[in-house]
């Protein structure tokens, strides 16, 4: 008998190549001496058979995930009860099929440098995904290097993921009332093929140092005066937030 397997994105019908399956005997998925690999489908993508198996059942396990697609642990058994062969595994039914999450990867650059008052704005780039929905929330916290919600947090905004990999910005950003240093933080929310995705407080290219502004002052006094009068001086305070 035979044993047909198809590998797909998780919650999708997409085959995905880049697999390694096997026959395991125990039906322990920890990598062992008792898996035997089974070949791939030549000419199909995540298509997997192997024939001349005697009637029985068969434990089958992912030994090696597709490139960026989570590992799937759990072993799947399937009971071989009638005579056939690979010869047209292309067009009959599977046996099994196991499902990959994607994983994709968002990576992030802030304004690096501003001044008081000034627009400050997070960018973040999600790669990796497959056909990637859901939203990137990000999160801007003053003087906080633990980026904990609560009266550190000065900026939240959530930005709808539409256009599927790619770069996403906060807008129309945030404008600072304080100087100080301050630090971003983005999470993807994942969605029904895609794993979550984010970072740590305090990474690379998540802080912006926003600087106190450079007044300048001008001054005025009594030019001249006779002795018993009253002198002055006027000071002219510009350009301070």
């Amino acid at each position: 008998g035979t044993h047909i397997h198809e590998k797909v994105v998780k919650a999708t019908t997409t085959r995905n190549e880049g697999a390694s399956i096997a026959l395991d005997e125990d039906g322990n998925a920890a990598p062992t001496d008792d898996q035997t690999p089974i070949s791939g489908v030549s000419g199909q993508t995540g298509l997997f058979c192997v024939d001349n198996l005697l009637f029985g059942t068969y434990n089958v396990v992912e030994t090696a995930a597709p490139s960026g697609y989570s590992p799937v642990t759990r072993v799947m058994s399937h009971a071989v009860s009638s005579k056939s062969d690979c010869s047209d595994a292309a067009t009959r039914s599977v046996d099994l099929t196991f499902e990959n999450e994607a994983q994709p990867t968002l990576t992030t650059s802030a304004t690096s440098t501003a001044t008081v008052g000034g627009t400050i704005f997070d960018t973040a780039t999600l790669s990796g995904g497959f056909s990637p929905t859901g939203d990137i929330t990000f999160k801007l916290y003053l003087n906080d290097n633990t980026c904990t919600d609560g009266g550190a947090l000065v900026f939240e905004q959530t930005v709808n993921v539409d256009s599927g990999n790619g770069n996403y910005t906060t807008n129309p950003g945030y404008v600072t009332s304080a100087a100080g240093t301050y630090y971003w933080i983005a999470n993807y929310s994942g969605d029904s093929s895609n794993a979550a995705a984010g970072h740590d407080c305090g990474v690379a290219g998540e802080v912006t140092t926003v600087n106190k502004e450079g007044p300048t002052i001008s001054t005025l006094a009594t030019s001249t005066a006779t002795v018993g009068e009253s002198i002055n001086d006027t000071a002219t305070l510009s350009g301070g937030f």
